[in-house]
């Protein structure tokens, strides 16, 4: 699975954006440029009109970009998150055994592990959107702002990271971001690489085929660490988001009760 993360990610999208980039635009405006002299005569290579290459490059890159990219991008996104669950998982089995989250006792129906399972699911999501929002308005800040959204984005990569791990040993998620903000330093050392990885280029493409290369090394890794030094001074970055979060939560909840309240009162 991890040969089949680096041969998506790596061997077909990001190869084929480079190979486009890199050989195919040049290629074709060379040989327009050698067509375009050759018409004009004597067949030497002269610059082709401006405004022609101007459309021909916008169509090649528009048809590349939606009819090749942006399918295999999301393809990528889909088969990723399979993937990077199947090894998880798999990795998890074959060192400790069966999930804890996974375990059923006498005094729980399946589907009220499956409605907590869900439920802890959809909350994880929502505070790491707000958290990702969050890191990129603290970047908007003069001075400190490019510092505080690494941090930001460190603490984040490293969530991802041993979420897969800490969902297994059953652990809700205000435990897992209670964790990583009593231990920051090591969770922002460890996330750094990710981070400076998927920052050394503006295309959100590449950052994207970048992370799905190198991320199932960072589950693994999750799997076998042990930040189990406290740190005295914890830093609640996730304070703001997990209060939206639930609020979300409790908005969402009086909405259904009132929804449900009006429908009795119809009945």
């Amino acid at each position: 699975m991890l040969i089949q993360c680096c041969l998506l990610n790596g061997g077909v999208l990001l190869l084929s954006v480079m190979l486009f980039d890199s050989y195919i635009i040049p290629g074709v405006k060379l040989l327009l440029n050698f067509t375009t002299g050759f018409i004009m005569g004597g067949g030497s290579t002269v610059e082709s009109p401006t405004f022609l290459w101007a459309w021909l490059e916008f169509i090649m890159k528009n048809m590349f970009k939606y009819l090749w990219v942006v399918p295999l991008f999301w393809l990528c996104k889909i088969l990723n998150c399979i993937w990077f669950v199947e090894i998880a998982d798999t990795a998890y089995r074959r060192k400790l055994g069966r999930p804890v989250s996974s375990l059923i006792t006498s005094k729980e129906s399946v589907f009220k592990v499956l409605s907590k399972t869900m439920a802890d699911f959809v909350f994880s999501i929502q505070v790491e959107t707000f958290f990702l929002m969050q890191a990129q308005l603290v970047g908007l800040l003069p001075i400190v702002g490019s510092t505080l959204s690494f941090i930001h984005m460190s603490m984040l990569y490293s969530l991802y990271a041993f979420e897969y791990t800490w969902t297994n040993l059953g652990w809700n998620v205000v435990k897992r971001i209670s964790f990583i903000e009593n231990n920051w330093p090591y969770f922002v050392g460890f996330g750094t690489l990710l981070s400076v990885l998927t920052t050394v280029t503006s295309s959100a493409v590449i950052s994207a085929c970048i992370f799905g290369i190198i991320f199932p090394i960072f589950i693994l890794s999750g799997l076998d660490a042990k930040p189990d030094e406290k740190c005295e001074y914890p830093l609640r970055l996730f304070s703001l988001v997990i209060w939206l979060t639930n609020q979300m939560f409790l908005f969402n909840s009086k909405k259904t009760a009132s929804s449900t309240d009006a429908n009795k009162d119809d009945s």
